[in-house]
């Protein structure tokens, strides 16, 4: 993936189509669903739709909410189990990237490590709160035409020979 599919037009694509498919499936998604109402099944595509979002441009965190709203669940419910399925993966990132820099040449500086372990925490859990706040009361839309503007601007720039 890092090595065959980092091509701006491929990123620039994917931020555009998938930015549509979230439109699709926030304005198709019915709002009744809650969390407690998740199946091992629902998980499960939800999942691979995670999976999916190894591609570049793809976004981990648009395309589970998406799939869950087109799965029939409410935007809030969708946002917290995305949320809550990252947590492995983002545990699992940091643990192989700290034992990357322990094991490397350089020295690794704990302080400022922890400190910045534990802002970003506290600053990833306010925006989480934000966005679920946010999604109360909102769509999808102002993410699907950030992608979209975001998208044109890549293949654009793309296209201008700018990568």
């Amino acid at each position: 993936i890092e090595e065959h599919l980092r091509e701006p037009w491929l990123v620039g694509a994917m931020l555009v189509s998938v930015g549509l498919l979230i439109w699709l499936l926030d304005s198709w998604g019915a709002t009744m669903g809650r969390l407690e109402q998740m199946t091992g099944g629902r998980a499960l595509m939800i999942g691979i739709a995670q999976a999916v979002a190894l591609v570049p441009g793809v976004s981990r965190a648009g395309i589970t909410i998406g799939v869950a709203r087109g799965l029939g669940f409410e935007r809030p419910s969708a946002a917290r189990f995305s949320f809550l399925l990252s947590a492995p993966v983002v545990l699992g990132a940091a643990a192989l990237k700290l034992s990357e820099a322990v094991s490397g040449d350089e020295p690794v500086e704990w302080g400022p490590l922890v400190v910045g372990a534990i802002v970003a925490g506290v600053v990833g859990a306010l925006v989480i709160r934000a966005l679920l706040s946010f999604l109360e009361s909102h769509t999808l839309r102002v993410f699907v035409w950030y992608r979209i503007a975001l998208g044109l601007g890549v293949l654009g720039a793309a296209a201008a020979g700018a990568f």
